[in-house]
């Protein structure tokens, strides 16, 4: 839809013109959403994004769930949304996680691999923060853990962003060998995974 054309100095203006120029303002007016606020002052119209924030209390649920939100399904349980890493399920998606009220529990997803690729994975649960994924030589770590979320008294603060995994092995260190041995390498290789989002 067009804005009509200006009307010529001195020029009748038609009921029609004022109903094409209402109903082109109508077509341009920027209706809010879930995500955008629009608000319309005398000075003109301001935009705002709304974040969306995820503080799930006991017996709540998420208005949208991303892969491994974690949730509080009862005043005892807690569920982790289906996701995965690399392509690969955790074993016990569909369960439950046992929860004491009014405690803190750290909701994490435990990784298994060969040094070179994910084998297996579970998701569960610690009374203590879990380690950093750490350093190994020659091959990635054969484990590690990725904190999903911590639930403090029935209310959950998501930690992982949301979305699926994706873990690559990443050459974090290089050093000179002690010892190097002629005709190998002088140099000792340290690995580790490094996480992402599936876009």
């Amino acid at each position: 839809m067009k804005l009509p054309p200006e009307p010529a100095s001195g020029e009748f203006i038609r009921a029609s013109w004022g109903r094409q120029v209402i109903q082109y303002l109508k077509s341009i007016t920027i209706r809010p959403s879930a995500d955008l606020l629009s608000t319309v002052t005398a000075n003109g119209t301001t935009l705002s994004l709304l974040a969306r924030i995820k503080a799930i209390a006991s017996g709540g649920a998420a208005e949208e769930n991303e892969p491994f939100d974690v949730i509080v399904s009862s005043s005892t349980t807690i569920t982790v949304w289906p996701g995965n890493i690399n392509q690969l399920a955790p074993s016990n998606i569909f369960s439950t996680i046992a929860y004491t009220p009014g405690s803190t529990a750290y909701i994490k997803l435990s990784v298994t691999t060969d040094g070179r690729k994910v084998t297996a994975a579970t998701v569960g649960t610690s009374a203590t923060p879990i380690s950093p994924i750490g350093v190994t030589e020659s091959l990635a770590p054969t484990s590690f853990e990725v904190l999903l979320g911590i639930v403090v008294s029935g209310t959950v603060y998501q930690v992982w962003p949301g979305g699926n995994m994706v873990a690559t092995i990443s050459n974090q260190l290089t050093e000179d060998k002690a010892s190097p041995v002629a005709g190998q390498t002088p140099y000792k290789y340290w690995y580790t995974w490094l996480l992402d989002v599936l876009d």
